[in-house]
């Protein structure tokens, strides 16, 4: 009477699958995590006796949240990226628009005034009468204060009095004259 006592149910194992999914999922890795998981819970529903679906399940869920957030990470490198470019490419729009309306108010000037400004006299002359030759016969502030381009540096001003014509520039973002960037 004495029989050997037959167990209710097969012994248990932990899936290493399972718990390798759930290690990767806490150590960030996204994808593994992923992998190792769905194979974790496949083979647990496959063979009797292996448990760990809930780990496997838990390496899932921190595997997808972590490759969520490194694509979002990667969508707003790129618009951090490409927005840079945008920014510049506004700067150099916003320079040649002020240097039009400089170009306007230049020709103001020069109907006011009978003349434009000398170099020396520069863009400071819309700003504040010049009392240096050419002195203007009649005066009218055309500018509170002198404009300055996006980069915060003053706009060039050059007359040429021998042809009557002036240039405006920038000397760009890098803020040196003569080189590529100038506008």
């Amino acid at each position: 009477m004495n029989s050997p006592v037959t167990p209710l149910h097969p012994p248990y194992r932990t899936s290493g699958l399972a718990i390798a999914s759930l290690v990767l999922g806490i150590l960030g890795t996204g994808i593994p995590a992923i992998i190792t998981g769905h194979m974790a819970r496949a083979r647990i529903r496959r063979e009797s006796g292996l448990v760990g679906d809930g780990f496997a399940l838990a390496g899932l869920i921190l595997g997808y949240i972590t490759t969520v957030l490194i694509g979002i990470a990667v969508v707003l490198g790129v618009i951090v990226g490409l927005s840079g470019g945008i920014a510049e490419s506004a700067r150099l729009q916003a320079a040649d628009a002020k240097m039009r309306e400089i170009e306007a108010k230049l020709e103001t000037y020069r109907m006011i005034a009978g003349n434009y400004p000398s170099t020396t006299q520069g863009l400071q002359a819309l700003v504040v009468e010049p009392t240096t030759d050419p002195v203007p016969r009649r005066w009218k502030q055309q500018f509170a204060v002198v404009p300055v381009d996006p980069w915060g540096a003053a706009y060039r001003y050059e007359f040429d009095p021998a042809t009557g014509l002036y240039t405006i520039g920038s000397n760009g973002p890098d803020g040196i004259a003569g080189t590529s960037d100038d506008i």
